[in-house]
């Protein structure tokens, strides 16, 4: 089937090849496409059947095998033909995405699709992507066992494109018709970057800064508060703090409200998060520790994450890799597994930069004049002359925002300080914690990784489990870092960094659990200030509910989690929206829709559409309450949905009810009729052009192809779960992957992602695990020391030799 859609793509008209959402000027050449000896033809599945490779720089022989789902299972003689063979089997696998990314972290893409992406590369560079990329890369090559695997993995990655002949690119090299280059240590730093800007760039400064001029002190803390009681953080409350803190810095009322408007670059989409928890031994019914990761990221194909297995001396890893990094991130070896969620944690912070003059050669500082530092950025345009971007440094980091970039006027300019532009020691982490044994092996390992900011969560073959919120975090003074700070000061700067000992962590806590969700931290008596705008309040409290329900957890319990479809937010708001409405202004089909609302369950189940309705009135039901808010062409973002729920359920009298535009002074009841009635009418308008609003097909989650080729992506996927089940799932992200491991004395794991291992469209290993994900069913992994133990038969195999 896979290959009929392939080969469907390939035999429409040139006209439809404009649908690849590539300029004109930039269509391949259709002839060189078409050629049956060096076209898309030959993008189809092979075989390695058992052959023998030589190379030169191997030492000893590397055993390659595949198996029934086309993971590679990698056993080598030592570190650097293991990382060889990784950098080969890879490139083998997704060349094509691995090369791509890092050029979009590098800010490359105008190289390939011409001027529409300058603006993108623009800010890939002002944000000083190759910059911290390069200082980055300079210290992972101070430690020698980093330094030889990515020179080892580099090699392997270039021995497989310099296999190459044109009619063997992946078949996205011949749609943009250009060809790969050679792979370089510094691409690996880039994935860093790429990995920290969809993770941990997500701040509000600019919003904050114009809502807090538009609303007061006051009104703003309201809305926007930097903690909730009511959560549950990610550290239970109540634990110890078992450190001495180091001294608070001086707090400085430096806000700068700005003299024009910006036009901030885009967020990552909300969604991006995830799950991760683990069950001690003595709370499971095998007495094993249990482990289950599920990462949020952006559906895509091919698939975000590469399945592999590693087996050196010192060394038996599996689990989940990211294209252009030799290492597991997330998965177990014979003793430990550990599992990975995003820290909600700001690590990035705006400065109002004051310039002497429009040359901007200096800037103000502590009463003084200091240099900036300028670099030109060209940006190679594809069939066009290169644009040449200046962008000045400053010693808080680069001016991403100025009179050329974002701001409407030369009086605003931006500098940002983000944990990315400081060198760091992710490489050296996931080594050691690839070859961890124990929990003090892995809270070594974690003290090296710095960013992105990471709940760690542990478990191991002896039963115990821990969580570690793991990052370089500033020390900040209380408010630091909500608003646009002042840079002519050195009062605002940060005072240094949160020890790595002094991070939120537990161990084998009492509840016989730990988990995380993207929630804040801990509690507010941890001593360090901590802010974020994007908490999640509502996945963490079902995870708990359910974990503490459990007496005697199981690996299918961990699985049945990862799946629930339960709206918590649904199950909170919506009996007070319901006993809050006067139902006798209610039509018959309203009524209809009400009644029912008031008999479901709060799942989001694919064919219901419940779902739809509560997605659709609560929507509606915000962008009523919250209008006062609004500023029009200003940067700014509604209170958060645990904001909007907290201020139903006050039941105050409050002036938010009112809706501006409107002479009538209305109140709760009036904007949940309101609402509730836009509702019953969109929804029916939607149906009329699209059928039934079930669930799925209303909510709308795609899985597209990196470069939007239909004919390559899945729409519309029948799946349930929603913003706000523990099974997230939005219209483009959802679980990337899903993983639950089991401790034993022989270790049993499963796990499912939203694709498969190949890159290619034309293999039948592009989107083997997609009906299986859809479908909610796990594949269980076959984990072994020796080949000779594997669990099943090899699908293909293939042997990587020193060169006679």
């Amino acid at each position: 089937m896979k290959i009929l859609r392939f080969l469907f793509f390939f035999s429409l008209s040139a006209a439809a090849i404009y649908q690849l959402n590539i300029p004109h000027g930039n269509i391949p050449p259709l002839g060189k496409l078409l050629n049956p000896s060096s076209g898309f033809w030959q993008n189809t599945y092979q075989k390695h059947k058992g052959e023998n490779k030589p190379f030169h720089g191997l030492e000893q022989e590397v055993e390659v095998y595949f198996d029934q789902h086309h993971i590679p299972h990698i056993f080598a003689g030592n570190d650097h033909d293991l990382y060889f063979a990784v950098g080969y089997i890879m490139a083998g696998q997704r060349l094509w995405q691995m090369e791509f990314q890092t050029h979009y972290a590098a800010g490359r893409i105008s190289e390939l699709v011409g001027e529409r992406a300058l603006e993108l590369d623009r800010k890939q560079r002002r944000l000083g992507s190759i910059t911290s990329a390069e200082k980055t890369l300079q210290k992972w090559m101070g430690n020698i066992q980093v330094k030889n695997m990515l020179e080892a993995f580099t090699e392997g990655v270039n021995a497989y494109i310099s296999e190459l002949k044109p009619e063997d690119y992946p078949i996205e090299y011949k749609i943009l018709d250009y060809a790969p280059e050679k792979w370089a240590p510094l691409k690996c730093a880039l994935l860093i970057n790429y990995m920290s800007a969809t993770l941990n760039l997500k701040e509000y400064d600019i919003e904050n800064t114009n809502l807090l001029k538009k609303l007061g002190p006051e009104l703003f803390n309201m809305l926007y508060p930097d903690y909730i009681e009511e959560s549950e953080p990610v550290i239970p409350t109540g634990t110890p703090w078992e450190f001495e803190p180091l001294p608070i810095p001086p707090s400085y009322d430096s806000i700068v409200f700005l003299s024009g408007k910006i036009n901030p670059y885009d967020k990552t989409p909300d969604g991006i998060g995830s799950n991760n928890w683990a069950v001690h031994a003595n709370h499971t019914q095998n007495g094993h520790a249990l482990l289950a990761n599920d990462m949020h990221l952006s559906y895509r194909l091919p698939s975000i994450w590469l399945q592999m297995h590693l087996n050196a001396p010192g060394v038996n890893v599996f689990g989940h890799v990211i294209l252009g990094a030799p290492l597991v991130i997330t998965g177990f070896n014979d003793s430990i597994a550990w599992g990975i969620t995003n820290v909600a944690r700001d690590v990035a912070d705006w400065y109002a930069i004051s310039f002497r003059s429009e040359t901007k050669e200096e800037y103000l500082y502590d009463d003084n004049w200091l240099r900036t530092q300028r670099k030109i950025e060209e940006i190679k345009i594809r069939n066009e002359d290169p644009f040449y971007d200046t962008v000045f440094y400053t010693h808080l980091g680069p001016v991403v925002y100025d009179n050329s970039f974002g701001a409407d006027n030369e009086r605003v300019n931006l500098a940002l300080k983000w944990i990315t532009h400081e060198p760091t020691s992710e490489a050296e982490a996931f080594y050691r914690l690839n070859r961890a044994e124990n929990y003090d092996d892995f809270k070594e390992a974690i003290s090296y990784f710095a960013n992105p900011a990471s709940n760690m969560a542990f478990a191991s073959s002896e039963g115990d489990i821990a969580m570690h919120v793991q990052g370089r975090f500033p020390l900040r003074y209380q408010g630091q870092g909500r608003f646009v700070l002042d840079g002519t000061t050195s009062r605002t700067d940060w005072k240094g960094y949160i020890p790595t000992d002094h991070v939120p962590q537990i161990l084998n806590p009492e509840k016989g659990y730990v988990s995380s969700a993207n929630q804040t931290s801990t509690a507010s008596d941890y001593p360090y200030y901590s802010y974020h705008t994007s908490y999640e309040f509502f996945r963490n409290k079902r995870i708990n509910q359910v974990l503490d329900s459990l007496p005697e957890a199981t690996p299918e319990d961990m699985m049945a989690l990862q799946l629930d479809s339960y709206n918590v937010l649904a199950s909170m708001a919506l009996p007070i929206m319901l006993d809050s409405m006067p139902i006798n202004e209610l039509s018959e089909t309203e009524k209809e829709v009400f009644l029912n609302l008031r008999r479901w369950d709060y799942e989001y189940s694919t064919n219901s559409k419940l779902p739809s309705y509560f997605y659709r009135w609560w929507r509606n039901f915000r962008n009523a309450l919250w209008d006062e808010v609004k500023m029009g062409n200003n940067a700014y973002y509604y209170p958060r949905h645990n904001i909007t729920l907290a201020h139903l359920k006050a039941e105050l009298d409050s002036s938010f009810y009112d809706i501006v535009s409107t002479e009538k002074n209305e109140g709760l009841k009036d904007i949940l009729l309101s609402s509730f009635q836009e509702t019953i009418i969109e929804i029916a308008e939607w149906e009329n052009e699209n059928g039934d609003a079930d669930w799925y097909k209303y909510r709308g989650t795609d899985i597209n192809h990196m470069l939007q080729i239909d004919p390559f992506s899945y729409k519309d996927i029948m799946v349930s779960g929603g913003h706000y089940s523990v099974k997230r799932v939005d219209p483009v992200v959802g679980a990337s992957q899903r993983l639950v491991v089991e401790m034993g004395p022989e270790i049993k794991a499963w796990s499912a992602y939203p694709g498969g291992q190949s890159g290619n469209p034309g293999s039948p290993y592009y989107d083997h695990f997609l009906k299986d994900y859809l479908n909610d069913q796990y594949i269980e992994i076959d984990f072994f020391n020796r080949p000779e133990n594997a669990g099943q038969p090899f699908l293909d195999t293939l042997k990587l030799s020193p060169a006679l």
